[in-house]
């Protein structure tokens, strides 16, 4: 099964019990604007400016990573007062409501646009966001649900919150097969998330993403090279948004 991404960080309402559908794409995305000089250089997300310049491995490493890996049955122990696992269905205690999102892994042909599954993968203290995995059929996303309103966001890639917890950064690099988005989306985390920008990427790909500081990103870059192993090398970037 091929996926690509279906990317967004649009918000809707969800009714008690109900499982979430999928939305089409509201943030801005631009792409192959004239003014572009380089996407490493210089190039525009939404309407922000960002300036691309080289960091060495050891700087990008030395941030912290965000970490995704803990397997859901701990989580949902951890969570348990929020966040429970009955069969196919994950449900969510909101202030407002009960989320439910429902697995249905049904691949036979005539069905397979229904199918679905989703995983929990933790909750974002600081903003007061669940986040859940999800795969469909040719497509994947990251769902946040919002802890008091029970409103979803849905975004491309893991989010990673910035140090101030005003803004969430989220990206996903395919440069080879093509099927995924390769860009990077930016949110505003405050109260209810709401998209800022999206910047679909023709030369390279965030394969990993990290705040420096609330405005420089370090990034872990797939960038197309013919001449490269797989056609692509990695190289370790800073965009700064201005």
């Amino acid at each position: 099964m091929k996926y690509y991404i279906y990317c967004i960080a649009a918000l809707f309402p969800l009714l008690f019990g109900c499982q979430a559908d999928k939305k089409e794409p509201s943030a801005q995305i631009i792409k192959n604007e004239q003014t572009l000089r380089s996407e490493l250089d210089t190039f525009n997300l939404g309407t922000i400016p960002v300036t691309v310049t080289r960091v060495t491995k050891a700087g990008f490493d030395a941030l912290p990573s965000v970490n995704f890996d803990t397997p859901e049955d701990k989580l949902l122990i951890a969570d348990s007062s929020y966040v429970k696992r009955v069969g196919d269905t994950l449900a969510f205690k909101t202030l407002s409501k009960t989320v439910k999102l429902v697995n249905n892994d049904k691949e036979n042909e005539g069905e397979a646009e229904n199918y679905a599954n989703y995983t929990y993968y933790g909750y974002l203290k600081n903003v007061g966001k669940f986040v859940v995995f999800g795969t469909y059929w040719e497509e994947y996303d990251y769902l946040l649900i919002d802890n008091k309103t029970g409103d979803i966001a849905r975004v491309c890639g893991l989010p990673v919150v910035s140090p101030d917890g005003k803004k969430i950064v989220s990206g996903n690099v395919d440069l080879i097969a093509t099927f995924t988005y390769n860009g990077i989306e930016l949110l505003d985390s405050r109260n209810i998330i709401k998209p800022i920008a999206a910047r679909e990427l023709n030369t390279w790909g965030p394969e990993e993403i990290k705040w420096k500081d609330n405005h420089t990103l370090f990034v872990k870059a797939q960038i197309a090279d013919e001449k490269a192993n797989n056609l692509v090398r990695t190289e370790y970037l800073s965009l700064t948004l201005k």
